[in-house]
């Protein structure tokens, strides 16, 4: 019950700080809040997520299930995440030579 209160506190501050930002926004470029509010309204448009909570112990449950075997597969591809990044690493270090002319490099 405690989640649900923090939850809707945290909302309840966002829509004010949103408020807030809106309100500067019109007050220091008006053009820029029409901009934002057409976004705005497109984004409304596109949104077709409708977020529920469980309605029983039994949903809580089956979620609860569904997401630990989620995990194990996650922690089972470990192997696998080791050699993601060390993919990551060597992308970063090929970068470093990016400068190099090979043209130079060689017959003397």
């Amino acid at each position: 019950m405690m989640i649900v209160v923090n939850t809707r506190h945290r909302k309840q501050e966002a829509e004010l700080e949103e408020a807030r930002f809106e309100q500067n926004l019109f007050i220091n470029n008006p053009a820029m809040y029409q901009e934002y509010l057409k976004n705005k309204e497109d984004n409304a448009e596109n949104e077709g997520a409708v977020w529920l909570t469980p309605q029983s112990s039994e949903e809580i449950e089956e979620l609860d299930k569904i997401f630990s075997e989620i995990n194990e597969q996650l922690s089972d591809n470990s192997d696998e995440k080791e050699a993601n990044d060390e993919f990551i690493k060597q992308v970063g270090l090929m970068e470093l030579f990016g400068n190099i002319n090979v043209d130079e490099i060689g017959d003397e």
